[in-house]
């Protein structure tokens, strides 16, 4: 038997996997790509040994192979470029993946049944699938070797006390930063979403938070925020040096070794976080990252999405409800245990909570949301065209939303022992008039207003005023911690589009 008449259908069936990783290269952990590695190639090596058996004749079984990874993995471009539009949609449900069966399945019977001289067709494809590894894994090792690292900007950091007492460790706040992904400050719910938050708000305002009524996001992309909310910096450093590439790589750098995290183990911190299930926010790096699925994440749902198993919507079978039941499931379990942490020293947790931007998989009442379309993350005009139909989920999900986080905040503040200190923030706004490429055509202030909350248990808020910005948070909150004099930046707010990410365009006057 020889390996080389296997060769290309093998390759093309983790193809997808190398290709997909490639793209997001320095922003997925590698534990993630080897589960879907696994199960592609050993699903191709089933088929193809079935299909050996059935036509006698390798090349043939070959071929068919091959066939089937092309209908299994190119599936999902042809259907966003031909049925792209909401008025498709039942189409696009039906009718075009019926007849993708039935065109590629009289494929493989034409192969299987074929009597020709396969042996050409046969090599052309090996010879392509080795010249698609050389280069997918050339430019993996490039990235890898050659990929210049993100230079954090400097934020001078005292080295950290050199040794501190029992009776001023319990003096240290337990620190608690959530991101509610999207979340709409007060008036922007008014405004577009005909929605009254106030009995949220209250609820922040009597359990003794301190509300930045006026806060507008620094960036409106979730990396470009958090990198720089958990950095306490701009991101001007990132404009001048990449510029030229999309890349989101230095952002999760700047995420993953954040200064926030850096300065309070210098302090005695516990540092904590928990998977969010989007890649660029798993930080690995903490002292304790808490995880309770492989699955759900954002690298396997790409993956999932580019196949024709995501189109079946079957009494017994369909992928979105089971990645939105994932995507659930995640929600409550992290808002249910970040209060029931328990550790002897301060603890420092991070948990960013996809919601309630999209995916919307809650009703108004917390049961699940009937998934009509694909699982993903998309936002803006990426998300659709039914501005109506965001909305109206957008204002159910955060309905439930508000439930889980007011539990959490009466459990967190329940806590008995040191003091608390707790950041409940939004990285951006919701997008249902974002124009990703397009700012004219962008509502700014929905995009770009948040909601801005701070618990501190001594209720000093003499430093906070409304207008502050994600990126003076932490330098405020460390300066009451650590001493150190972190002088507040200018809070000013710049878009990005999400091709060419780093060219920013300072908006801060239009927001005011």
């Amino acid at each position: 038997m020889k390996v080389s008449q296997y060769f290309h259908p093998l390759f093309f069936s983790v193809y997808p996997v190398l290709y997909l990783y490639a793209r997001h290269q320095g922003t997925i952990n590698h534990a993630d790509v080897v589960l879907p590695l696994l199960v592609c190639f050993i699903s191709a090596a089933a088929v193809l040994l079935l299909f050996r058996v059935l036509s006698g004749d390798g090349i043939k079984a070959s071929l068919s192979v091959t066939v089937l990874c092309f209908a299994m993995f190119t599936f999902g471009s042809f259907d966003s470029l031909l049925f792209a539009s909401a008025a498709t949609h039942s189409g696009r449900t039906f009718w075009f993946p019926l007849l993708w069966v039935i065109a590629n399945t009289a494929a493989v019977v034409l192969v299987m049944k074929s009597r020709a001289d396969n042996s050409k067709a046969h090599g052309f494809l090996n010879f392509m699938a080795l010249a698609m590894l050389l280069m997918s894994g050339g430019g993996i090792l490039h990235t890898a070797i050659f990929f210049e690292s993100a230079v954090r900007p400097a934020v001078s950091l005292q080295k950290g006390p050199e040794i501190l007492s029992e009776e001023e460790k319990q003096k240290l706040p337990d620190v608690f930063y959530l991101i509610l992904d999207g979340y709409a400050r007060h008036d922007t719910l008014q405004r577009l979403y005909s929605f009254d938050n106030s009995d949220f708000m209250n609820f922040l305002s009597q359990s003794g938070f301190f509300i930045a009524s006026q806060s507008y996001a620094n960036y409106p992309q979730t990396y470009l925020s958090l990198a720089s909310s958990l950095n306490s910096t701009r991101l001007d450093s990132l404009a001048e040096k990449f510029s030229d590439t999309n890349s989101v790589q230095p952002l999760v750098e700047m995420i993953q070794n954040n200064r926030l995290f850096e300065t309070l183990k210098k302090w005695g911190y516990r540092t904590v976080a928990f998977s969010s299930g989007y890649s660029g926010t798993e930080i690995r790096t903490a002292d304790v990252y808490i995880s309770r699925s492989i699955l759900g994440r954002e690298f396997t749902d790409t993956l999932v999405n580019m196949t024709f198993l995501a189109a079946l919507k079957l009494p017994f079978f369909d992928l979105s409800v089971s990645q939105a039941d994932i995507h659930r499931e995640r929600i409550r379990q992290t808002l249910q245990e970040i209060p029931e942490l328990a550790f002897a020293e301060p603890v420092c947790v991070f948990a960013h909570i996809i919601c309630p931007h999209p995916p919307f998989v809650f009703a108004a009442d917390g049961k699940p949301l009937e998934q009509s379309g694909r699982f993903t993350l998309f936002d803006g005009n990426d998300w659709g065209s039914d501005k109506e139909a965001y909305r109206k989920f957008y204002t159910d999900q955060l309905l439930y939303l508000n439930r889980l986080v007011k539990q959490t905040v009466t459990d967190i503040l329940k806590r008995p022992g040191r003091p608390k200190i707790l950041v409940i923030q939004s990285d951006h706004g919701p997008g249902s008039k974002l124009d990703w490429q397009n700012i004219e055509k962008t509502d700014l202030k929905e995009r770009f207003g948040i909601l801005h909350a701070i618990y501190c248990s001594d209720g000093d808020y003499s430093r906070l005023y409304p207008e502050m910005t994600p990126l003076n948070t932490f330098r405020i909150i460390l300066r009451r911690i650590t001493g150190e004099k972190f002088e507040s930046l200018p809070d000013r707010s710049f878009f990005a589009p999400w091709i060419g990410r780093y060219r920013f365009v300072e908006i801060t006057e239009k927001l005011h």
